[in-house]
């Protein structure tokens, strides 16, 4: 089984038209299926904060804000927790401690998202559908960045000779690039974080410099792609696309490194590959 670097796996959907008392009925519909798969469900709130800034020479109070709360709904399993509010539903699902494949998750949530579309498929507005994949490496010499991720990928000049004097707790570099096509959008963003580490040596603790190398790519629809082309929108199309940017991202040598069981490589990569 190839080797991965995924930290976090994040599917979404966001709607608008239902109301508390209608998600009551999507869980009535659907705990049973879940609680078979051995899922838990909880009931809680949560809560959405709306600031506002507002020009400090005309009021008193510069910075507003807003409290509002909604009921939540959430199953979980082990490092599985599935949301459900009146405007979304998304899974998420924490690699690091184990991945049984996108398929199976797929299942869990589209479970749920069936149920709300025959139950309120005249009603419910989808506004958003998104795969999102957090992806991380953590790295001894930043300078070998791109024996693993494509030139110019990683933006590591920020870092690099940082981790010297008082200053050495952590030092971010982040990039931020969207793609935009007819029925997708696609958030990939980078980030260096650069710190130290320990590790036990010879019966003494060692410190060293180590990056940590993030990778997160978040494709998705929304309604401003509201077309006749974007109708079949869906997330195995949007995973698709995620894939694609992970693979398309990393350095051919590390991508056949991954097929191996063994991409030790001087010990200079740890702790993301799973």
């Amino acid at each position: 089984m190839e080797k991965m670097l995924l930290e976090q796996l994040i599917v979404c959907f966001n709607y608008d038209g239902l109301l508390d008392s209608d998600i009551e009925e999507v869980i009535k519909k659907t705990r049973k299926y879940f609680v078979e798969k051995g899922f838990t469900l909880n009931r809680g709130i949560h809560k959405n904060v709306n600031v506002q800034l507002q020009d400090p020479g005309k009021v008193v109070e510069p910075l507003a804000s807003t409290v509002r709360e909604i009921e939540k709904y959430v199953f979980e399993k082990g490092n599985i927790i599935i949301n459900i509010t009146k405007n979304s539903l998304d899974l998420s699902v924490s690699a690091g401690l184990g991945y049984d494949g996108f398929d199976i998750y797929k299942q869990y949530i589209m479970h749920i998202y069936n149920d709300i579309i025959s139950l309120f498929s005249d009603i419910v507005s989808i506004q958003r559908i998104g795969v999102r994949k957090i992806n991380s490496l953590f790295i001894r010499d930043i300078n070998t960045v791109n024996n693993y991720f494509v030139s110019n990928l990683i933006n590591c000049n920020l870092t690099k000779g940082v981790v010297s004097g008082e200053y050495n707790q952590i030092a971010i570099a982040k990039n931020h690039l969207t793609l935009f096509s007819d029925c997708n959008k696609v958030n990939i963003v980078t980030e260096v974080q650069t710190g130290e580490a320990q590790e036990i040596k010879e019966a003494s603790i060692k410190t060293f410099n180590v990056s940590r190398i993030i990778l997160d790519i978040d494709a998705y629809w929304d309604n401003e792609l509201n077309n006749i082309k974007c109708k079949e929108i869906t997330v195995d199309y949007l995973n698709k696309i995620v894939t694609e940017t992970y693979y398309n991202s990393l350095n051919q040598d590390f991508r056949d490194k991954l097929k191996n069981n063994n991409i030790a490589d001087d010990n200079n990569i740890f702790g993301g590959v799973k």
